[in-house]
Protein backbone atom coordinates (compact mmCIF):
# COMPACT_ATOMS: atom_id res chain seq x y z
CA UNK A 1 0.00 0.00 0.00
CA UNK A 2 1.10 3.28 -1.06
CA UNK A 3 1.56 5.42 1.60
CA UNK A 4 0.52 9.27 1.59
CA UNK A 5 2.23 11.84 3.67
CA UNK A 6 -0.43 14.47 5.28
CA UNK A 7 0.11 18.09 4.61
CA UNK A 8 0.61 19.59 7.99
CA UNK A 9 0.52 23.05 8.97
CA UNK A 10 3.77 25.26 10.38
CA UNK A 11 2.93 26.30 13.77
CA UNK A 12 2.40 30.37 14.12
CA UNK A 13 5.34 32.36 13.33
CA UNK A 14 6.60 35.62 14.17
CA UNK A 15 10.45 37.10 12.56
CA UNK A 16 11.09 40.59 13.22
CA UNK A 17 14.38 42.56 11.18
CA UNK A 18 15.27 46.08 10.82
CA UNK A 19 16.24 46.78 7.29
CA UNK A 20 15.84 49.72 4.68
CA UNK A 21 15.96 49.69 0.86
CA UNK A 22 19.28 50.15 -1.24
CA UNK A 23 19.83 53.87 -2.55
CA UNK A 24 19.94 52.78 -6.46
CA UNK A 25 17.64 53.54 -8.90
CA UNK A 26 15.91 50.58 -9.46
CA UNK A 27 14.85 47.25 -8.29
CA UNK A 28 14.00 45.55 -5.00
CA UNK A 29 15.45 44.82 -1.64
CA UNK A 30 14.01 41.72 1.19
CA UNK A 31 13.05 43.20 4.18
CA UNK A 32 12.36 40.06 5.97
CA UNK A 33 11.23 36.66 4.92
CA UNK A 34 9.76 33.04 6.37
CA UNK A 35 9.58 29.47 5.61
CA UNK A 36 6.72 27.26 6.53
CA UNK A 37 3.64 26.57 5.13
CA UNK A 38 1.44 28.93 5.64
CA UNK A 39 -2.05 30.57 4.49
CA UNK A 40 -2.65 33.67 6.14
CA UNK A 41 -0.28 36.72 7.30
CA UNK A 42 0.06 40.14 8.42
CA UNK A 43 2.66 42.76 7.67
CA UNK A 44 3.13 45.02 10.64
CA UNK A 45 5.87 48.37 10.47
CA UNK A 46 7.05 51.29 11.97
CA UNK A 47 9.62 53.64 10.31
CA UNK A 48 10.61 57.49 9.24
CA UNK A 49 7.43 59.22 7.89
CA UNK A 50 10.04 59.27 4.31
CA UNK A 51 8.86 55.85 3.80
CA UNK A 52 4.98 56.80 2.82
CA UNK A 53 4.66 56.09 -0.86
CA UNK A 54 7.26 53.77 -0.92
CA UNK A 55 6.28 50.58 -3.07
CA UNK A 56 5.81 47.16 -1.12
CA UNK A 57 5.00 43.61 -1.83
CA UNK A 58 4.43 40.24 -0.25
CA UNK A 59 5.27 37.10 -2.65
CA UNK A 60 4.37 33.73 -1.73
CA UNK A 61 6.25 30.56 -2.87
CA UNK A 62 5.59 26.55 -3.92
CA UNK A 63 8.14 24.87 -4.80
CA UNK A 64 10.56 27.21 -7.28
CA UNK A 65 7.57 29.16 -7.66
CA UNK A 66 7.10 33.09 -6.59
CA UNK A 67 4.34 35.05 -6.88
CA UNK A 68 3.29 38.17 -5.92
CA UNK A 69 0.35 37.83 -3.38
CA UNK A 70 -0.72 41.99 -2.43
CA UNK A 71 1.17 44.93 -3.29
CA UNK A 72 0.84 48.63 -2.77
CA UNK A 73 2.26 51.39 -1.33
CA UNK A 74 3.16 52.58 2.45
CA UNK A 75 0.73 54.62 3.85
CA UNK A 76 -1.93 53.95 1.26
CA UNK A 77 -4.25 53.72 3.21
CA UNK A 78 -2.57 55.64 5.41
CA UNK A 79 -0.58 54.45 8.30
CA UNK A 80 -0.90 55.69 11.99
CA UNK A 81 1.44 58.45 13.77
CA UNK A 82 2.27 57.79 17.03
CA UNK A 83 3.13 61.95 17.63
CA UNK A 84 0.30 63.02 15.83
CA UNK A 85 1.73 64.98 13.35
CA UNK A 86 5.01 63.56 11.82
CA UNK A 87 7.59 61.52 13.70
CA UNK A 88 7.08 57.57 12.79
CA UNK A 89 4.84 55.90 11.05
CA UNK A 90 3.42 52.54 12.44
CA UNK A 91 0.74 50.26 11.75
CA UNK A 92 -0.23 47.23 9.36
CA UNK A 93 1.01 47.60 5.99
CA UNK A 94 -1.01 44.69 4.27
CA UNK A 95 -2.84 41.32 5.65
CA UNK A 96 -2.78 38.36 3.21
CA UNK A 97 -5.53 35.67 3.51
CA UNK A 98 -6.12 31.91 2.24
CA UNK A 99 -3.50 31.68 0.06
CA UNK A 100 -1.73 28.28 1.35
CA UNK A 101 2.45 28.43 0.48
CA UNK A 102 5.79 27.17 1.44
CA UNK A 103 7.25 30.95 2.03
CA UNK A 104 6.64 34.45 2.47
CA UNK A 105 8.98 37.12 1.50
CA UNK A 106 8.63 41.03 2.19
CA UNK A 107 10.45 43.32 -0.22
CA UNK A 108 10.32 47.13 -0.70
CA UNK A 109 11.31 49.54 -3.55
CA UNK A 110 14.69 50.61 -3.79
CA UNK A 111 15.16 54.22 -4.45
CA UNK A 112 17.52 57.22 -5.02
CA UNK A 113 15.59 60.05 -4.69
CA UNK A 114 14.71 59.34 -1.50
CA UNK A 115 16.69 57.46 1.14
CA UNK A 116 15.43 56.59 4.09
CA UNK A 117 17.00 55.03 7.65
CA UNK A 118 16.31 51.24 8.26
CA UNK A 119 12.46 50.24 9.40
CA UNK A 120 11.61 47.86 11.47
CA UNK A 121 9.51 44.73 10.04
CA UNK A 122 6.83 42.23 11.65
CA UNK A 123 6.06 39.03 9.29
CA UNK A 124 3.35 37.22 11.42
CA UNK A 125 2.51 34.44 9.65
CA UNK A 126 -0.15 31.19 10.35
CA UNK A 127 -1.91 28.27 8.61
CA UNK A 128 -4.85 27.38 10.06
CA UNK A 129 -7.82 29.70 10.70
CA UNK A 130 -8.02 28.42 14.41
CA UNK A 131 -4.56 29.71 14.96
CA UNK A 132 -5.33 33.41 13.71
CA UNK A 133 -4.39 35.84 16.37
CA UNK A 134 -7.31 38.58 16.17
CA UNK A 135 -10.28 39.01 13.70
CA UNK A 136 -9.13 42.12 12.54
CA UNK A 137 -6.62 43.36 10.65
CA UNK A 138 -5.98 47.42 11.91
CA UNK A 139 -8.49 49.16 9.55
CA UNK A 140 -6.16 47.47 6.64
CA UNK A 141 -8.41 45.48 4.35
CA UNK A 142 -7.16 42.20 3.96
CA UNK A 143 -5.99 40.45 0.02
CA UNK A 144 -8.45 37.23 0.58
CA UNK A 145 -6.84 35.15 -2.39
CA UNK A 146 -9.86 32.51 -3.79
CA UNK A 147 -8.86 29.67 -6.47
CA UNK A 148 -10.16 32.40 -9.36
CA UNK A 149 -8.32 35.17 -7.58
CA UNK A 150 -5.49 36.88 -10.26
CA UNK A 151 -3.28 39.70 -10.07
CA UNK A 152 -5.05 42.09 -12.79
CA UNK A 153 -2.89 41.32 -16.22
CA UNK A 154 0.13 43.28 -17.50
CA UNK A 155 -0.49 46.03 -20.44
CA UNK A 156 1.22 48.21 -22.72
CA UNK A 157 -0.15 51.49 -21.19
CA UNK A 158 -2.18 52.19 -18.08
CA UNK A 159 -3.70 55.64 -17.09
CA UNK A 160 -2.74 55.62 -13.25
CA UNK A 161 -4.71 59.34 -13.09
CA UNK A 162 -6.89 61.38 -15.47
CA UNK A 163 -6.49 63.68 -14.24
CA UNK A 164 -3.77 66.54 -12.63
CA UNK A 165 -2.22 64.55 -9.82
CA UNK A 166 1.28 64.46 -8.10
CA UNK A 167 2.88 61.38 -8.28
CA UNK A 168 5.23 59.88 -5.68
CA UNK A 169 6.27 56.20 -7.50
CA UNK A 170 5.63 54.34 -10.44
CA UNK A 171 6.82 50.86 -10.28
CA UNK A 172 6.23 47.72 -12.60
CA UNK A 173 7.15 44.13 -13.29
CA UNK A 174 8.35 42.44 -16.56
CA UNK A 175 7.33 39.32 -17.56
CA UNK A 176 6.83 39.74 -21.15
CA UNK A 177 9.81 37.78 -22.49
CA UNK A 178 12.16 40.59 -23.27
CA UNK A 179 13.19 44.16 -22.13
CA UNK A 180 10.96 46.53 -21.81
CA UNK A 181 11.45 50.67 -21.55
CA UNK A 182 9.30 51.68 -18.60
CA UNK A 183 8.28 55.26 -19.25
CA UNK A 184 5.87 57.80 -17.47
CA UNK A 185 3.78 60.41 -19.87
CA UNK A 186 1.97 63.91 -18.73
CA UNK A 187 -1.21 61.97 -19.92
CA UNK A 188 -5.04 61.26 -19.30
CA UNK A 189 -4.92 58.38 -22.28
CA UNK A 190 -2.42 56.30 -24.22
CA UNK A 191 0.51 58.35 -25.96
CA UNK A 192 0.88 58.24 -29.16
CA UNK A 193 3.79 56.92 -31.35
CA UNK A 194 7.02 58.91 -31.10
CA UNK A 195 5.71 60.67 -27.36
CA UNK A 196 8.36 62.06 -25.12
CA UNK A 197 8.26 60.56 -21.62
CA UNK A 198 8.81 63.76 -18.99
CA UNK A 199 11.50 61.61 -17.37
CA UNK A 200 14.34 59.39 -18.73
CA UNK A 201 12.79 55.46 -19.87
CA UNK A 202 13.71 52.92 -17.41
CA UNK A 203 15.29 49.87 -18.75
CA UNK A 204 13.62 46.80 -17.53
CA UNK A 205 14.97 43.46 -18.07
CA UNK A 206 12.46 40.58 -18.65
CA UNK A 207 11.45 38.96 -15.10
CA UNK A 208 12.88 42.14 -13.06
CA UNK A 209 10.58 44.64 -11.31
CA UNK A 210 11.60 48.69 -11.74
CA UNK A 211 10.36 51.87 -9.80
CA UNK A 212 10.73 55.42 -10.10
CA UNK A 213 10.83 57.69 -7.21
CA UNK A 214 9.13 61.26 -8.01
CA UNK A 215 8.94 62.82 -4.78
CA UNK A 216 5.70 64.53 -5.51
CA UNK A 217 6.19 65.42 -8.71
CA UNK A 218 3.21 67.70 -10.25
CA UNK A 219 1.50 66.30 -13.66
CA UNK A 220 -0.70 69.03 -15.23
CA UNK A 221 -2.47 66.83 -17.44
CA UNK A 222 -2.54 63.17 -15.88
CA UNK A 223 -0.24 60.33 -15.07
CA UNK A 224 -0.14 57.54 -18.03
CA UNK A 225 2.74 54.91 -17.83
CA UNK A 226 3.82 52.89 -20.18
CA UNK A 227 5.74 49.78 -21.91
CA UNK A 228 7.62 50.46 -24.78
CA UNK A 229 10.05 49.44 -27.09
CA UNK A 230 12.46 52.35 -27.18
CA UNK A 231 14.03 54.15 -24.78
CA UNK A 232 14.26 58.02 -26.25
CA UNK A 233 10.28 57.79 -27.44
CA UNK A 234 7.51 55.65 -27.08
CA UNK A 235 7.15 52.81 -29.21
CA UNK A 236 4.25 50.66 -28.75
CA UNK A 237 4.66 47.51 -26.79
CA UNK A 238 2.65 44.63 -29.19
CA UNK A 239 3.75 42.41 -26.66
CA UNK A 240 2.35 41.43 -23.17
CA UNK A 241 3.83 44.45 -21.48
CA UNK A 242 4.26 45.45 -17.89
CA UNK A 243 2.47 45.11 -14.60
CA UNK A 244 2.56 48.11 -13.36
CA UNK A 245 1.01 50.43 -10.49
CA UNK A 246 1.80 54.01 -8.78
CA UNK A 247 1.32 55.87 -5.88
CA UNK A 248 -0.78 58.93 -6.47
CA UNK A 249 -1.62 62.12 -4.13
Amino acid sequence: MAHRERYRWSKPASVEAERGPAAVLSGWTAMISVEGHWSHCDLWFIGAAAYVGRPWRILGRIGGIWAVLASGAIGVPPLLSPNGVGGDRTGIIASVRGRPCEGLLVEVANSVAVVVPPARWRLHAWGRESDQPTTTTGGVAPTIWTPAHDPAPPSAVYVASAAACLLNCAYCCNDSGGLRWFQIHDLAAAPGAGAIPILPSLPVPDGAPGSIACDAMQLAIGCCLASSLTPAVYTADGGLGLDMGATIQ
